[in-house]
């Protein structure tokens, strides 16, 4: 994980710890072993209710999920943030392997090539070749570094939605107490599912975006250069061979 990754990781852990420092974690969960009492009694009154089939297992049942659950959220909130780092760093991984042994390889074989190379220096002295080469330069920099800005940028708003989520987990959790309010625990859920997938996805669409627009490219440009100039030099040694075959039989 680079610099920035790891400062937004201590800056979502300095604002989780400071949630607990002050109290707030400790409030929301009373405040949600309030909300889940008041909705399990009134799911109870109006099951209650003349003419309403009792649903004793699924009422009672609820209350065990939901309180279970809810005893347990710190685990849970510990599980959650793993599951994201694990997708992060997954992301990470890739971008980081696919780049990262792309270039080696390039660079392994323009060294394997350094004859081609020193066929190139004649042609660099044009400024059109020098202007190219930059330009190709500083199109891939510019793409690596919009990227990575972008994908910052995402990984700052997720860390402050899983926080957020976080925090509400225990409000989330005393939702399951009732068929009416679950469906708010069913959100909070997609929406932890959503931000862990959208962090993954993002740092491997970069990956892919400049292996296709950068790494690709230069490759195919080096290898048609390559083919190139060892073509120049075969048809220059060929007229020269001739030319000296031809004194040859004269003199």
């Amino acid at each position: 994980m680079g610099g920035f990754e790891r400062g937004i990781a201590d800056v979502f852990a300095t604002l989780q710890g400071w949630l607990v420092t002050t109290g707030a974690t400790q409030s929301m969960a009373r405040l949600a072993w309030a909300v889940l009492t008041f909705l399990w009694l009134g799911h109870v009154a109006a099951s209650m209710r003349p003419g309403c089939p009792p649903d004793v297992v699924g009422t009672f049942g609820r209350l065990v999920v939901a309180g279970g659950l809810l005893g347990a959220v710190g685990s849970l909130n510990r599980v959650i943030v793993l599951a994201f780092e694990a997708l992060r760093d997954a992301g990470s991984a890739v971008l980081a392997g696919l780049i990262g042994q792309s270039w080696h390889q390039f660079f392994r074989e323009s060294i394997a090539q350094s004859g081609v190379v020193f066929q190139m220096l004649p042609w660099l002295s044009w400024p059109w070749a020098l202007g190219l080469l930059f330009a190709g330069i500083l199109i891939g920099v510019l793409l690596f570094a919009v990227g990575y800005t972008v994908y910052l940028a995402i990984l700052f708003f997720a860390h402050l939605t899983l926080l957020l989520a976080l925090f509400l987990a225990p409000l989330a959790l005393a939702l399951l107490a009732t068929p009416g309010t679950a469906r708010w625990t069913g959100r909070w859920a997609v929406v932890i599912v959503k931000t862990a997938l959208v962090v993954f996805s993002v740092r491997v669409i970069h990956a892919a975006v400049i292996y296709l627009a950068v790494i690709v490219p230069v490759r195919q440009a080096s290898a048609g250069l390559a083919g190139g100039f060892r073509g120049l030099g075969s048809n220059h040694r060929g007229p020269g061979s001739a030319c000296m075959r031809c004194c040859g039989r004269s003199g």
